[in-house]
């Protein structure tokens, strides 16, 4: 039994996108609050049909999102078929063999599904109904071919959220669905229980109007009790008044959808203009050869910093690298400004460092030597 709501009830890692992982220190005030609000706004409705649902858990269990995908089965009493680490022909064997219907995935698996027809053939996936999607932005031209190709898909759910707030703030409205092609790419809008204000990084100033971007605080009896054995860290991230700062740029639409942009610390400042890695990898993501992507910026003497991009290649993508990377490089070129070129170049890579959670550690990225020789500039 725990003497008071403030007791520590949980000490999950977060996703360590910014550095090492970071115990955080949860609470029973922290965990019923989310439970509540989890249980009211999303379980119950995606249970509504009165049938026993089975899921994957395919996320970490020291992580939020891995961590209440179980939950959710728990609470609700339903089915989970539960992997010792991600393997993605083992995915897809689960998914046909146990009828999967929901999946809680992130954006990388999203293009995985989308572009590795080769395994995909092999396995029966129309099973699957309900697809929950989070950890990180995904783009909205990514989301209409995944819905185009698996048209069996009835609800497509992102979701914003971090481990420092248990698990969700935002999540799209589950009558909007798939109807909604406006708000595709949006994390949703802000749930009960929680306040919201959007920041200036550097003026301070708050960003009231619908399009202003600033980084987003939260307030909630869902935000954690801080890091263990990290005053210093704690500090920052929650200040005096108790808003829990994220780190990340957003902004909302008229209608009150929110759109993640970018970490703060990840934005690539050309010539004090800002540039997402994000928004750059959404661009090359969408081009057919290229299996993942992911943007950091590097040193120029001239602008500061430019864009750097590391891709990886569809197996059977055939061509030279060299040739692949000027296709690239002229595919990008046409469908962004100037100023967000890629002119710190592509490097073709094996692998990205991601973290258990499917995150991109652009920290571990900057480390990343010149892997290849072709390379544009």
């Amino acid at each position: 039994m725990y003497r008071c709501q403030e007791d520590v009830l949980l000490t999950p890692l977060s996703s360590g996108t910014t550095g090492a992982p970071k115990c955080v220190m949860l609470t029973h005030r922290n965990f019923n609050a989310a439970t509540d609000i989890l249980k009211s706004e999303i379980f119950d409705n995606l249970s509504s049909d009165g049938g026993r649902r089975t899921t994957i858990a395919v996320l970490p269990f020291y992580h939020g999102s891995g961590f209440w995908a179980l939950c959710y089965c728990l609470l609700e009493g339903h089915n989970s078929v539960i992997m010792k680490n991600f393997q993605a022909p083992l995915m897809l064997s689960c998914i046909e063999d146990y009828k999967v219907d929901t999946l809680n995935i992130v954006p990388s698996i999203v293009n995985f599904l989308l572009k590795n027809d080769a395994q995909l053939k092999e396995f029966d996936l129309t099973s699957i109904k309900t697809v929950l999607c989070g950890s990180a932005p995904i783009g909205k031209d990514l989301i209409k071919t995944f819905l185009a190709k698996f048209s069996h898909v009835e609800k497509f759910l992102q979701g914003y959220g971090m481990t420092e707030v248990v698990i969700l703030s935002h999540i799209t409205p589950l009558n909007s669905m798939l109807d909604d092609e406006k708000h595709l790419g949006s994390c949703g809008k802000l749930l009960p229980g929680f306040e919201a204000r959007i920041v200036d990084d550097e003026s301070g100033v708050e960003c009231n109007e619908p399009g202003m971007r600033g980084e987003l605080w939260l307030k909630s009896d869902c935000v954690m009790k801080g890091y263990l054995y990290d005053e210093i860290q704690t500090a920052e991230a929650i200040d005096q008044d108790g808003w829990y700062h994220t780190g990340d740029v957003v902004y909302f639409d008229q209608d009150g959808y929110y759109y993640v942009v970018d970490r703060v610390k990840d934005l690539i400042k050309v010539n004090g203009l800002q540039v997402s890695p994000v928004e750059l990898e959404r661009v090359i993501l969408t081009h057919p050869k290229i299996s993942d992507a992911a943007v950091v910026g590097v040193p120029d003497p001239e602008r500061g910093e430019v864009p750097r991009a590391y891709i990886i290649l569809h197996l059977d993508s055939g061509d030279e690298h060299g040739t692949i990377i000027e296709e690239i490089r002229k595919f990008v070129h046409d469908r962004i400004a100037p100023y967000k070129q890629l002119r710190g170049g592509i490097y073709v890579v094996d692998e990205l460092p991601r973290s258990p959670s499917g995150k991109i550690l652009r920290r571990e990225l900057k480390k990343l030597v010149e892997l290849t020789a072709e390379t544009i500039l």
